[in-house]
């Protein structure tokens, strides 16, 4: 079944495999469709046939800042490239049209209003180019200007054929502006659009007649989400919504009727397919749960029903379906090891006082490491350490190479002009594994310090994501071997985006500080272990470095003050060192860290501990951690 013919309206479909919709927000400034998307829907067109991400109908309707529009001619001719990809490899494609109704997001074009069926807001935030605001309360659409909106989905309809679109997927889900006057929930309505079903349900065949006509049903389909929650949706009753919409549907002959079987979230309950089975008579499409596409394809190979081509395309279906689920997996066991490492803190902080050795007792005046001399001693002209050699412990030192002759901190490997740091409103931190724990520490500096809104991401999720960038923004991707794929896809994006983009890695040379704006090495030495701590220490000195150069440059710190933070940095080794000789040591700075003049400093010594209790590792390696970023 699942790799036989489907008529779907005019068209023959070679499989019974549809790519749902997916909003990638790729689109360039206009919501102009461009060669990125083409090459995306050129790679999956063997599929029987490929729906759209949503596409606007009207300016002024941006839900996702990128998403394309299909409402003028240049966007027309834009799409042509994608259709032309798509058809030249003998795909398929509907255009999804849509009205984002109330998710829309302030000042979408030009302050355009926000409408809907009633005057009730989407809970929450929406992403918008400035950071995240709170959904506006729309402003309920009138009798006298709904025909407009009708009208807007025809000519929509009428732009996407000459697209070279094969047919359109009328949006009526997932809490846009159709599914705001379907729902009871947010309608609110006491006119000939509110109320009862049929008033509910008048603008979705008001927009349906008007779209059929234009092009002809058979190259309409449809997509309901009775249940789904997204977007502040619910209804009172959505096995009778689906019920009444199912039967009344049978009148327009569409080319199908896409159903989205649950709720995102699992707010709503129910099993809407079997009322739209039983209903709808046309072409019924099924969203959400591939397990069932599992069990068919196993039964198909088992009964060898299918050819061994089938088979292979099904294995490589199947595969596309699962990744994103062990993704989620990826993600479980990411919180699980955190839960872990968490609890091994505590287990320190509740282990009984122990009696310490005297051989145990680290002095104050500890000797470095490098030339065996007291601390302080030769400090006056320090000998420049070489490429083999990985600490240099010397304050001066550091003051020699990382300040200038004012005593200004400076960043040579940084190569971005003062006036556009200064420009950042915005930071994120995108790493993988011990990476990000380090990026998590590194926020507390750069948000206390710079005064710079700081977030934090995991590599793996980034793009998937689709986060808002601008080039007001500023990306630091953290990696410590400098060639993690998740990592340096995330700073494709990020660029793509027109974010600076900064590379803090501790390999010369590397993938990832070839593709940034600047970079910082660490020069912390190889790391053998995944969760490692040399290369998490060098880390967070590093971002630490790049926080107080964004103070200073934004000028959000005296050079004093910066000064004495850096003092608090060169106080950094002994304490490592002490954290990673002696148990009670590490116990007691835990429940009383010492409090210097940064809040970040505390982080980072709780941190710290944190990760020496976890893997304790030898002082000689531990100590010279701290330092790496200090030096060239």
């Amino acid at each position: 079944m699942l790799f036989n013919p489907l008529q779907v309206g005019s068209l023959t479909l070679p499989n019974r495999i549809l790519l749902a919709p997916l909003t990638r927000a790729r689109a360039d400034a206009g919501h102009m469709p461009n060669a990125l998307m083409a090459e995306y829907y050129s790679q999956r067109a063997t599929g029987g046939l490929l729906i759209s991400e949503c596409t606007m109908v009207a300016p002024g309707t941006s839900a996702f800042v990128n998403e394309p529009g299909i409402y003028n001619d240049a966007q027309i001719a834009a799409w042509r490239q994608v259709t032309d990809a798509v058809h030249a490899k003998g795909g398929r494609i509907f255009m999804q049209i849509w009205h984002a109704g109330r998710a829309a997001y302030p000042g979408a074009a030009d302050g355009a209003p926000i409408v809907s069926s009633s005057a009730t807001a989407i809970e929450g935030e929406i992403h918008t180019p400035q950071g995240k605001v709170p959904h506006a309360v729309p402003r309920p659409l009138t009798v006298e200007e709904i025909p407009g909106i009708v009208a807007a989905f025809a000519q929509g309809a009428r732009n996407a054929i000459a697209a070279g679109f094969d047919g359109v997927e009328v949006h009526g889900a997932n809490g846009y502006l159709i599914d705001q006057f379907l729902r009871d929930t947010p309608n609110q309505r006491t006119d000939a659009y509110g109320g009862s079903l049929e008033n509910r349900a008048r603008l979705l065949f008001e927009v349906l007649t008007a779209v059929t006509q234009a092009i002809g049903s058979e190259r309409v389909g449809l997509r309901l989400s009775p249940l789904n929650s997204y977007n502040s949706m619910k209804d009172s009753d959505p096995l009778a919504l689906i019920g009444f919409l199912a039967d009344k549907l049978n009148a327009f002959k569409l080319a199908y009727l896409h159903v989205m079987r649950a709720d995102f979230f699992g707010v709503q309950k129910a099993d809407v397919m079997p009322v739209a089975r039983e209903k709808y008579k046309g072409v019924l499409v099924g969203n959400m749960g591939y397990v069932g596409v599992v069990v068919v394809g196993a039964q198909l190979a088992l009964t060898g029903n299918a050819t061994p081509g089938d088979i292979q395309s099904f294995i490589q279906y199947v595969r596309n379906f699962t990744q994103p689920v062990q993704q989620l997996g990826n993600v479980s066991n990411t919180m699980q090891s955190m839960a872990a490492a968490t609890e091994r803190v505590f287990e320190f902080l509740a282990a009984p006082e122990e009696e310490q050795k005297a051989d145990a007792q680290i002095p104050e005046e500890w000797d470095c490491p490098r030339c065996g001399l007291p601390a302080g001693q030769d400090q006056a002209n320090p000998p420049a350490p070489s490429r083999n050699e990985p600490y240099k412990t010397h304050l001066a030192y550091v003051k020699e190479r990382r300040t200038d002759a004012d005593g200004r901190l400076t960043l040579d490997e940084v190569r971005i002009s003062e006036d556009e740091l200064r420009a950042v409103d915005r930071i994120v931190i995108v790493a993988c594994g011990t990476a990000a724990y380090a990026g998590m520490v590194a926020k507390y500096a750069i948000e206390h310090w710079a005064r710079i809104q700081c977030e934090v991401e995991l590599a793996h999720e980034f793009r998937y994501r689709d986060p808002v960038l601008s080039p007001a923004s500023m990306a630091i991707f953290v990696s410590q071997s400098g060639e993690t794929a998740d990592t340096l896809m995330a700073i494709r994006h990020a660029r793509e985006q027109g974010a600076k983009v900064i590379a803090i890695c501790n390999t010369n040379g590397a993938k990832i500080p070839r593709e940034s704006d600047a970079v910082i090495y660490t020069h912390a030495g190889p790391e053998i272990g995944v969760a490692s701590t040399k290369g998490f220490l060098t880390q967070v000195a590093a971002c630490y470095l790049l926080g107080l150069y964004l103070a200073q440059v934004r000028g959000a710190k005296f050079g004093d003050e910066i000064a004495a933070i850096m003092g608090e940095l060169a106080a950094t080794p002994p304490l490592i060192q002490r954290y990673a000789s002696c148990s009670s040591t590490r116990r007691d700075s835990c429940r009383a860290l010492p409090t210097p003049c940064s809040v970040a400093y505390s982080h980072s010594a709780s941190r710290i501990c944190g990760a020496i209790a976890l893997r304790p590792t030898p002082p000689s390696r531990t100590l010279m951690a701290a330092y790496m970023a200090l030096r060239s």
